[in-house]
């Protein structure tokens, strides 16, 4: 035998050997190590053998993986400065830009916050690996005046969903799988008086692939909601309640869904129950005397929060203020935990607010942090503790920002 022949039966005699090794694990041992690897890691592990592609494709290793990224990020702060980013860029001469997913980590280096864009994906490549209906054809962008009516959820942390004219679409970073939700209106299309937009995406992490859509539908005095339910893979009616809703702001919170809605006796936060789908009412704070389309309901530490837009006090000063509620559904509760005075802006009379908050964390030091956007579509943070502006050198080339995400734990649940 050939001294090629011998080091190749050398190969396969190691080959079974290592295979004999593995197959000896103890299953739950060796979910207990490969839980711990990075997204890419796992992928790389399906390969080893047929056992661990079937083992690794797993729901059970899909939850385990997922809830141990969680509680990884949940004991270090750190781990909660990773970020995607919708927004608007400069792509050609005269054109009208490509919108894209920014990702992007924020680190602190001599003592200064520096934004390091990882990577970006341009939204054209994530719809053209989508089937739309052969009855509907490929539905256009939206234009670019409705940057801010392309919502951007992060429903499942690892997963993320972006509003695409009447339709939805889920996007996984870490497989880079994509879904298509096409919306069909239970109304026709030729009414006239109604308008569209998308609350929120709940998802069920217990339950395999359970999630709802739901699609706020205005009238004038009437507002309905449609959902889309992933157990029967269909839209349907869900409830409908009178009054003027404002389709630009929304929040989802510990599985309530929040909205301004004006009403007979004033202004009021909705509440709507994605797992029971019920309404409920919510106060504003007390510093709101009615609806002002520059504030913002936010999740600030777990609880319902609110920022009132800047407003001129007696010294001619601008000051903003955020306000949480303590306990939630107890609109006495409501307390100011930050007044926010506002220097070294350019003020127009003309703007009726600074900026708006994109994104709540906590820094490397422990210390509460805003993501904002201003009026001319610059990123910055906003220490609350020290009441200091940090500027992000993440406007390059654009034209328009969207809304911001948490990227701070991979999933691999897989869209297909």
């Amino acid at each position: 035998m050939d001294t090629r022949s011998n080091q190749s039966l050398s190969t396969e005699k190691k080959r079974m050997v290592d295979n004999t090794q593995i197959s000896l694990l103890c299953e739950d041992l060796l979910l207990e190590i490969l839980k711990r690897l990075p997204a890419k890691d796992v992928f790389q592990c399906r390969s080893v053998c047929k056992e661990w592609n079937f083992l690794l494709r797993t729901p059970h290793f899909i939850s385990l993986h997922y809830n141990h990224s969680s509680q990884i990020n949940n004991v270090s702060s750190s781990s909660s400065s990773h970020f995607i980013l919708l927004r608007l860029v400069k792509s050609v001469p005269y054109s009208l830009g490509k919108k894209v997913l920014t990702f992007f980590t924020i680190k602190k280096t001599n003592n200064q916050l520096v934004a390091t864009i990882d990577k970006e994906v341009n939204l054209s490549s994530i719809l053209s690996s989508l089937r739309f209906p052969s009855n509907v054809g490929f539905p256009s962008l939206p234009k670019q005046s409705d940057m801010d009516d392309m919502p951007l959820f992060c429903p499942f942390d690892g997963l993320i969903c972006f509003g695409y004219g009447w339709h939805v679409i889920l996007y996984n970073p870490s497989t880079r799988e994509s879904q298509l939700l096409y919306y069909e209106p239970h109304f026709s299309r030729l009414e006239i008086g109604f308008r569209l937009r998308i609350l929120d995406v709940w998802f069920e992490s217990s339950v395999k692939q359970h999630y709802k859509v739901f699609m706020m539908v205005l009238w004038n005095d009437c507002c309905k909601i449609d959902t889309y339910d992933s157990t029967v893979n269909t839209w349907r009616l869900s409830k409908a309640i009178f009054g003027m809703a404002y389709r630009y702001t929304s929040l989802l919170l510990n599985g309530i869904i929040h909205f301004y809605m004006k009403k007979d006796s004033g202004s009021v936060i909705v509440t709507f129950d994605a797992r029971l789908e019920t309404f409920g009412e919510l106060e504003f704070p007390p510093c709101y005397a009615d609806y002002n389309k520059d504030s913002r309901l936010f999740s600030f530490c777990g609880n319902l929060s609110f920022l009132k837009p800047g407003t001129m006090m007696d010294d001619n000063s601008i000051c903003c203020e955020i306000w949480v509620m303590t306990e939630y559904g107890m609109n006495d509760s409501w307390r100011k935990i930050y007044s926010i005075p506002i220097g070294g802006f350019t003020v127009s009379l003309f703007l009726g607010y600074l900026f708006r908050p994109l994104k709540f964390w906590k820094n490397m030091e422990g210390h509460d942090e805003l993501l904002l956007k201003t009026t001319n579509n610059k990123i910055l943070v906003l220490n609350l503790h020290m009441q200091k502006f940090t500027y992000l050198e993440l406007d390059r080339d654009i034209i328009k920002v969207s809304k911001i995400v948490s990227n701070n734990v991979e999933s691999l649940l897989s869209l297909k």
